[in-house]
């Protein structure tokens, strides 16, 4: 007969056959042969006007007005070689006119712009003229003084530098005589080459005796239009031999 189980419910549980309910099912009698079939869409649907590329992305159209215009237009004659004819003497006319005109050449000045101009042009060359006849300054031949200082004098003053005593030299401007001393407001140099004197942003005023007041300098120069190189001053001398601060 066969062994029985020792528990009799043992079969009696459904969920034990849960799993195989997956499978448990009948096959479907009027299932359709889908891939026997043809689309329909595939069969009807026929493209009867083909796209070109030119539909799509059309091709480039040239621009007339940009390859006309006076910036992207060719200038004729401009790859001829010309040699001595007619042509070449218009050609280099031409070539003149045009840089006469961006120099600026031809264009009438206002009366008030040229005199201005001649004036300072006028005064550079007086200028030029009083470096060449300044000889430079010597620091060992230091001419006399004659004239006695004023208010506003600019003069170069001598200081002697510790420890080694070497010599320095300031220039600066008068403002006070008292007790034989002299109260200075001293400049800076700027560029010794050129002579090129400025105040510094700090006042350097202090007393020096007069003995150590060596030149009595020209009147200064302002160079210069602009604001900031009016502060610039020159006088006319050759400070190159000097040590100078």
């Amino acid at each position: 007969m066969g062994s029985r189980p020792i528990r009799l419910s043992i079969t009696s549980i459904e969920t034990d056959f849960l799993l195989s309910e997956v499978t448990n099912r009948p096959l479907p009698i009027d299932q359709e042969n889908v891939a026997g079939q043809a689309s329909e869409s595939a069969i009807d649907h026929h493209l009867s006007d083909s796209i070109s590329p030119d539909q799509i992305r059309p091709l480039p159209c040239v621009n007339f007005e940009a390859t006309n215009s006076r910036r992207g237009r060719r200038i004729k004659g401009k790859t001829r070689i010309s040699t001595k004819s007619p042509e070449k003497k218009l050609s280099k006319c031409r070539s003149n006119q045009n840089v006469k005109r961006t120099l600026g050449f031809g264009r009438k000045l206002d009366t008030s712009v040229r005199n201005e101009w001649k004036n300072i042009v006028s005064s550079d060359l007086e200028f030029s003229r009083q470096d060449d006849v300044n000889d430079f300054i010597d620091p060992d031949n230091f001419p006399l003084l004659i004239k006695t200082l004023e208010r506003d004098d600019f003069v170069l003053v001598e200081f002697e530098m510790e420890p080694n005593n070497k010599k320095a030299f300031y220039v600066g401007k008068v403002l006070l005589y008292e007790n034989i001393e002299y109260e200075i407001n001293f400049l800076r140099c700027r560029n010794k080459m050129f002579g090129k004197f400025a105040f510094p942003d700090v006042e350097d005023i202090s007393r020096v005796s007069e003995t150590s007041i060596k030149v009595l300098l020209p009147t200064s120069r302002k160079l210069g239009c602009a604001k900031r190189r009016q502060s610039y001053m020159s006088f006319g001398g050759d400070f190159n031999l000097l040590n100078i601060l």
